[in-house]
């Protein structure tokens, strides 16, 4: 019997495709849909009546997606519906605002076997949250410091011997926007802190970066050497090079754990091994980057998450 399933995500993300392709391979479908389309590619229809209860999202080819009849879904990034130029912003928030909570409330109401969840992914999505939470589970983080001061940032620079690093809490939408180490020249920069605050931590030295992709109970990491790269301070730009690793148990079993407090099915998580053999947690991403790693790994992701969507063994 084929299964169909469906993916949310912007119109353009090849992890999407290799999911979809993955899908395909074992015979079955899967569905990509922007939620940025709705009402322009796709519209919604939601009937609560004391006999019938049913979603559908009637698409422009004149098929329609009945929600409670899918596999499951994936909230790969979710784009709040575009709702173009309507000359008046007012209306226009009002209109996004609507589009976004009809679109997103019936997804989460009657798709079934349905992840992340929004609310999941926003609070997994916190840099402080997880780190707390890594500290309590026992995993080494890098000594942080999250201020708008700039006298605090320079006191704690100076405390690691200019050893630092600083990074924002959350990319935009545009544009890539690296982990960079702290250098002299930037110092003075700090006084503009007191607008805006940032992530400042200790720069942790190591002898391979690992970027471990999480889909359920399935854990697959990857690895990349950084003794071709000693000053490299952020290596999600480096898609050569990885090699599939084997986690120690002890480790899987914390993010594991540590995954389902946060309630996540999916999620990236990026590590870094000391020369004594240490593992440094770094941060969680909800919604990650994988397909660099699966493919430069020989790693099978995309067939796991499709297997969760189709909700096949």
């Amino acid at each position: 019997m084929v299964k169909r399933g469906i993916i949310i995500a912007p119109e353009i993300d090849i992890h999407s495709f290799a999911v979809r392709h993955a899908a395909s391979e074992m015979g079955q479908e899967i569905t990509i849909i922007n939620s940025a389309d709705f009402t322009t590619e796709f519209d919604l229809s939601v009937e609560l009546l004391p006999t019938i209860t049913r979603a559908c999202l009637p698409l422009r080819d004149g098929s329609e997606l009945d929600l409670e009849s899918i596999s499951g879904l994936w909230w790969r990034r979710p784009e709040i519906p575009n709702v173009g130029d309507l000359g008046n912003v007012e209306f226009a928030n009002v209109r996004e605002m609507e589009c976004s909570e009809a679109i997103f409330g019936a997804l989460e109401a009657f798709a079934p076997n349905a992840f992340n969840r929004l609310a999941s992914s926003k609070s997994a999505g916190r840099k402080i949250v997880q780190l707390n939470q890594a500290k309590k589970r026992g995993f080494r983080i890098p000594n942080t410091l999250v201020t708008n001061s700039p006298e605090l940032a320079r006191l704690f620079c100076e405390s690691h011997a200019g050893e630092i690093i600083y990074k924002i809490f959350r990319s935009p939408s545009t544009g890539f926007f690296p982990t960079r180490a702290l250098v002299s020249a930037d110092i003075p920069d700090l006084d503009t802190l007191k607008h805006c605050p940032c992530i400042f931590q200790e720069r942790i030295r190591g002898i391979y970066d690992l970027r471990i992709t999480i889909v359920g109970d399935d854990i697959f990491a990857a690895r990349i050497d950084l003794d071709q790269f000693p000053d490299l301070i952020d290596t999600r730009g480096l898609t050569t090079g990885w090699k599939n690793y084997q986690l120690p148990a002890s480790v899987s079993d914390m993010l594991l754990e540590m995954v389902r407090y946060f309630d996540l099915v999916y999620c990236t998580v990026d590590m870094r091994v000391t020369p004594d053999g240490g593992y440094v947690f770094f941060e969680i991403n909800p919604e990650g980057q994988y397909l660099w790693t699966e493919i430069e790994a020989d790693i099978p992701i995309s067939r796991s998450i499709a297997k969760r969507i189709l909700a096949v063994s």
